[in-house]
C-alpha cells in the first residue's frame, strides 16, 4: 500500500522553477484583531500597515514591486540549496524542525516549522493521501502545485510561494513561505472590512 501511495504521488518529485519573493523588510499591521504570536522569521513575507487612502495605496503597491526585485538574491540563494537536497533525495521531514500548528484542512494541516540548514522559518502544508484518493482529488493536488509554480514564476508579492515540495509515507508536504498575522478568513471572521480596506486587499490580488 505505502508503495502504491508513493508512486500515485510520484509527481511530486518534478522540478520546477521556482523564483519567489521573501522581503528583509520588518512586519507590520494595522489590524486591532489580537493575532496569535509565532517566532518572527529572519526573513517574513512583508505585511504592509494597512494604508488609509487611495493614493497611499499607489504608493505601497509601487514600492512593493522594487521591494520584490531587491529580494531575488535572496531567494535565488534558498532555491539552489532546497533544489540540490530535493534532488538528492535528503528533502523530508527530518530537514525541519516542527514548532507547531497553523491550521487544519480537510487533508490536512499547516506546520510552522524551522529549515535546519539556514534557520529559516516555513510554512509546511502536509496533506494526508490516503483521504486524497479516498476522494479522488489527485488531479487538485496537481492542479495546485501548478499555481503555486505559476506564482513563483512571475514573483506576485502578494501570493505565498513555494519551495519545494516532498513525500512522506503518509503525507504529501509542501514548503511554502511563511508569513505571520493569520489569514483572510481569519480576519474577515474578526471584523466587518471597511471600504478602504476591502479595496487595499483587492488590489493586493488584481
Amino acid at each position: 500500500m505505502e508503495k502504491e501511495l508513493q508512486e500515485a504521488f510520484a509527481f511530486l518529485e518534478d522540478s520546477y522553477t521556482r523564483d519567489s519573493y521573501i522581503s528583509k523588510e520588518p512586519q507590520t499591521s494595522s489590524c486591532n484583531t489580537p493575532l496569535v504570536e509565532y517566532p518572527p522569521s529572519p526573513s517574513p513575507k512583508l505585511v504592509l500597515e494597512f494604508p488609509s487612502n487611495e493614493d497611499q495605496i499607489i504608493e505601497v503597491t509601487s514600492n512593493m514591486r522594487i521591494s520584490s526585485s531587491r529580494s531575488s538574491s535572496v531567494i535565488e540563494t534558498l532555491g539552489k540549496d532546497f533544489d540540490s537536497r530535493r534532488q538528492s533525495g535528503d528533502m523530508s521531514m527530518t530537514s525541519f524542525r516542527l514548532l507547531s500548528v497553523l491550521g487544519r484542512g480537510h487533508f490536512g494541516k499547516v506546520i510552522l516549522a524551522q529549515y535546519k540548514p539556514t534557520n529559516e522559518y516555513f510554512a509546511i502544508k502536509a496533506l494526508k493521501k490516503g483521504d486524497i484518493i479516498a476522494r479522488d482529488e489527485v488531479d487538485s493536488l496537481l492542479s495546485e502545485k501548478r499555481i503555486f509554480e505559476v506564482a513563483n514564476a512571475i514573483r506576485h508579492p502578494f501570493l505565498v510561494n513555494l519551495f519545494a515540495c516532498f513525500q512522506t509515507d503518509q503525507h504529501v508536504c509542501f514548503v511554502m513561505e511563511y508569513a505571520a498575522g493569520g489569514d483572510l478568513m481569519m480576519h474577515i471572521h474578526a471584523d466587518v472590512f471597511t471600504e478602504p480596506r476591502a479595496v487595499f486587499y483587492a488590489a493586493c490580488v488584481v
